[in-house]
């Protein structure tokens, strides 16, 4: 299974391999959900929000989002869709850097 960080910071998939961005990993890796979406990092903050199962991170980011886009998203699934966001973790075998 992905650790944590790993997860986070991941900006793909190839088959069962995450491919994760070394070096936001190294930059971001003490931000909270609201920092790294405040950044502008939405996927990071949407993967630390499921990855930590935590409703009310979702619900913040979706508000930011929503916030800052002409295209209203009605929850959190749809959030998870648009930026790709796999929850199933143990499909994941090999971490590419």
């Amino acid at each position: 299974m992905i650790s944590r960080e790993d997860y986070i910071f991941t900006v793909g998939f190839s088959g069962n391999t995450a491919i994760v961005s070394k070096s936001m990993k190294a930059r971001y890796r003490r931000h909270t959900a609201v920092q790294l979406v405040e950044k502008g990092f939405f996927k990071a903050a949407v993967n630390m929000a499921c990855y930590d199962n935590a409703q009310d991170a979702l619900e913040r980011i979706l508000q930011i989002y929503n916030e800052h886009n002409s295209y209203t998203l009605d929850g959190s699934t749809q959030l998870k869709r648009i930026f790709g966001v796999l929850e199933s973790l143990e499909d994941i075998d090999r971490v590419l850097y």
